[in-house]
């Protein structure tokens, strides 16, 4: 239900600073990179024509086959199987003499420049689709070679990809001219000329953001995207004065953004009707959690007291339910980590109230039984656990060693000596 107004507002009251509205700033900026100054259509077909073909290999998807490769033992053996095949043997049967499968005798679909074995690779692709190469002498030994599919050369069409040259010749263009517009922009500025003067007679782009706070966002709260260098551009605009010309900051692209303060909104509380919703919202929020705790605590109260949890749960239309096997540290689905450390802390017939994992609720509960598990001795516990155990052990007792020497020996920590081998 709604607060009241008298409610409400001794709320917002208490809470005032929680609401208030921080520094915001106005602000324009220019962004100078290669792709804002470039100019695609400055690059003539001739100069596509020729990046095409003096780059051909980009757009070019080499030749690939399927090999599959018998090994022999000896030259003498693999001409052997090699004559087989021509007396009328195929070579799925040598594969098969050999206790071979296909998946055993793939050497892969493959490019020549893939094969670092150059005497296969050239039998390889001077074969024809199906066809069972003579004995190969290869860097490990004798093979036969057949070759499965091929694919062949596909070379993207200049029409294809003149597009995608023509922008990288433009871009590369752009960055070659980037320093002397930038050193424009600033000759520009030096002379007397606006932000916007300046970056208008270069044709670039002014941005400007009305409004803006430390953490980048918005008076609505929603965050001001696509600034470049967006976390060192804000601490700048909130460095700088209203008005003053300030250094360009450097972009991770090798460029520029240039800014200035056009106006200061002070940071002040904001009115109740300002900010209502929210208030609202929040008072609405704490409200029903703690209306929840109180009730939570009234149940346990008379869980402890004696009115069975089945009462309860039907009091509040309600399922009980049983968990059986809950361990130790488990960052347990129902009951989540700490729920079930709050549970081990209960003896048996004990109750308490644990938060739902979810966060939207109280779990009430009662231990119906506790037990250790069969087998449940030092073995049992986990090789990670002992070690853990076994260092904090080792720990506690050096620790005790160490207080004990101290009182019978004058200790004297030498500082030079320390800082030396943490240096080294």
């Amino acid at each position: 239900e709604a607060p009241e107004e008298d409610v409400l507002k001794s709320y917002f009251e208490e809470n005032k600073q929680k609401y208030a509205a921080p520094e915001y700033r106005k602000f324009s900026y220019v962004r100078l990179e290669p792709e804002d100054i470039m100019d695609p259509g400055s690059i003539t077909d001739q100069q596509v024509q020729e990046d095409y073909e003096k780059n051909k290999a980009r757009y070019t998807t080499p030749e690939t086959r399927t090999i599959e490769q018998l090994v022999f033992k000896s030259a003498d053996e693999a001409k052997a199987a090699f004559d087989s095949l021509k007396a009328g043997a195929t070579f799925d049967k040598l594969m098969a003499a050999q206790g071979k499968t296909q998946a055993d005798v793939l050497l892969g679909t493959l490019s020549r420049d893939k094969i670092t074995d150059k005497a296969i690779a050239d039998a390889a692709f001077a074969l024809n689709a199906n066809e069972v190469s003579g004995v190969v002498q290869g860097a490990f030994g004798p093979v036969l070679l057949r070759v499965t599919e091929i694919k062949p050369e596909v070379v993207k069409p200049l029409a294809e990809v003149s597009g995608e040259i023509r922008k990288q010749l433009a871009l590369g263009e752009a960055s070659r001219v980037l320093l002397d517009v930038h050193d424009s922009y600033e000759d520009d500025r030096a002379g007397g000329s606006s932000l916007k003067e300046a970056a208008d007679k270069l044709k670039l782009k002014v941005v400007t953001i009305d409004a803006i706070d430390r953490a980048g966002q918005k008076p609505d709260g929603t965050v001001v995207g696509n600034l470049p260098e967006s976390e060192a551009l804000i601490r700048a605009v909130f460095d700088a004065e209203t008005g003053i010309e300030n250094d360009g900051l450097n972009t991770a692209d090798n460029g520029f953004v240039f800014y200035e303060v056009d106006g200061v909104t002070p940071a002040h509380d904001r009115t109740l009707d300002e900010v209502r919703q929210k208030v609202v919202a929040d008072w609405t929020a704490e409200e029903t959690a703690r209306r929840l705790q109180a009730k939570a605590t009234e149940l346990e109260k008379r869980l402890r007291d004696g009115t069975p949890l089945d009462t309860i749960a039907g009091e509040l239309k309600l399922e009980k339910q049983t968990k059986r096997g809950l361990k130790r540290e488990a960052d347990d689905a129902d009951f989540g980590k700490e729920g079930a450390a709050v549970m081990f802390g209960v003896p048996e017939g004990g109750t308490g109230i644990v938060p739902a994992p979810s966060g939207d609720g109280e779990i009430l509960f009662k231990v119906a039984e506790v037990f250790e598990p069969a087998g449940a001795d030092a073995s049992s516990v986990p090789q990670d656990a002992q070690k853990s155990f076994a260092s904090g052990m080792a720990d506690d007792l050096l620790d005790q060693l160490v207080a004990q020497l101290q009182t019978q020996y004058d200790v004297r920590i030498d500082q030079a000596a320390i800082q030396q081998a943490m240096a080294q």
